[in-house]
């Protein structure tokens, strides 16, 4: 649940903080538009390949390491003066928080047996819900200390949740 929650977070943090980024680059409609759909578009298209590497490497390991990996563009984010073209590449590196489906999904799963399957299941897929955090915190946080800070303040939950993954996942 913590992992595809905060992956979900993070995925959609760039359409959450969309009007103060749009402001900040001076965008309009049709790039912020753009903006928005890229980590969509690239967490769709990654799912795949994820999925791939959790069934071949196991998905604690292929987790840790999307949990990782999302450091970068938060990071990216924070602490370099971003333009345009580095915000589509940190959209596209967000990305990744969209694959987590390839990846808790089949972790939850393999947890519990069949008679519990239904419960995990929707457990983990409530952690949806970071869509909701994002859209809910991001903007007036944004508004408070700025886009910037947003996506560095970020990683302090990110790496709570990798501690967490680190400690609690079982091997799979």
């Amino acid at each position: 649940f913590l992992h595809f929650d905060m992956s979900f977070t993070l995925w959609v943090l760039l359409g959450a903080l969309s009007i103060p980024i749009t402001h900040s680059l001076g965008l309009n409609a049709f790039w912020q538009t753009v903006m928005v759909a890229v980590p969509t578009l690239s967490g769709s298209l990654l799912r795949i390949p994820m999925g791939l590497l959790g069934d071949r490497f196991g998905g604690k390991r292929i987790g840790i390491c999307m949990l990782l990996f999302l450091f970068i563009p938060l990071l990216i984010g924070w602490l370099v003066n971003v333009n345009f073209p580095a915000i589509l590449c940190i959209g596209l590196m967000l990305g990744v928080g969209g694959a987590s489906f390839a990846v808790a999904l089949p972790l939850a799963s393999h947890w519990y047996d069949a008679s519990r399957q239904g419960l995990v299941m929707g457990i983990a897929a409530a952690g949806n819900m970071g869509v909701v955090v994002a859209n809910v915190f991001a903007p007036s946080l944004a508004k408070t200390y700025g886009w910037h800070i947003v996506l560095g303040t970020a990683a302090i939950p990110l790496a709570i949740v990798l501690l967490a993954f680190l400690l609690l996942a079982k091997d799979y």
